[in-house]
């Protein structure tokens, strides 16, 4: 045993002199990297890429067809899903920033999810769900009282009474108005003698509008 160590021991000291210090850590580097492929089964790489996150800071809009973007590790190919259905897959630039352009939307809720696989086939876990909605109509607007070019003749004060959508933002005459759970609403206007003119708009929250416009007249 001891004459097998001595024996190594002349031979590298040989390897040394005839080919110097840097070639046989190159080759030490080489060996090493060898043995780690055949314990991985040829890939060296065994740790997956942290899962993306999709950028979205909005969450409604009146777009059919949308850039969607977000990070991921630099080099991974992002696969993204909407609604569980692939709508594409791009390699993350060298900032990590990926985008996938041109995604139609469904009408309604759109759930986007992403998952990165890094060149060694690695694949990250889900990204953060992001729901963006597509609204293609303005909301629904409707005055229940009252009428377009209605008399008023027995008070100075008339209440606006109508019904929207739940989730759209109300305003009269440049007043916000207050809308119930089920989009209903009142509003007090103060009349002036002769014509009052009123202006009512429901946005929602991609920014569709309705307006409509109507006329009370107040002969005191």
């Amino acid at each position: 045993m001891a004459a097998l160590m001595i024996l190594g021991t002349i031979g590298v000291i040989g390897l040394v002199i005839m080919f110097g210090i840097p070639v046989l850590v190159k080759l030490a580097v080489f060996i090493g990297d060898m043995n780690a492929a055949r314990q991985g089964g040829g890939k060296t790489d065994l740790i997956p890429p942290a899962p993306p996150t999709v950028e979205i800071s909005y969450s409604a809009t009146n777009s059919a067809v949308q850039n969607i973007w977000g990070y991921s590790e630099s080099g991974a190919r992002v696969v993204l899903t909407r609604n569980s259905k692939s709508v594409g897959s791009v390699e993350a630039g060298d900032d990590g920033r990926f985008e996938v352009r041109d995604v139609k939307l469904d009408n309604g809720s759109n759930l986007f999810i992403a998952v990165a696989v890094d060149p060694a086939g690695n694949k990250s876990g889900e990204s953060r769900p992001i729901n963006l909605k597509y609204l293609a109509e303005p909301p629904k607007l409707a005055i229940d009282y009252p009428d377009d070019g209605a008399e008023v003749t027995d008070s100075n004060r008339v209440e606006v009474v109508g019904k929207t959508d739940s989730n759209a933002r109300l305003i009269i005459n440049d007043r916000w108005v207050a809308v119930n759970a089920n989009g209903e609403f009142k509003w007090q206007l103060a009349l002036v003698s002769g014509e009052n003119r009123l202006k009512i708009v429901a946005v929602d929250e991609a920014g569709n509008r309705t307006e409509k416009e109507m006329v009370v007249n107040y002969r005191p």
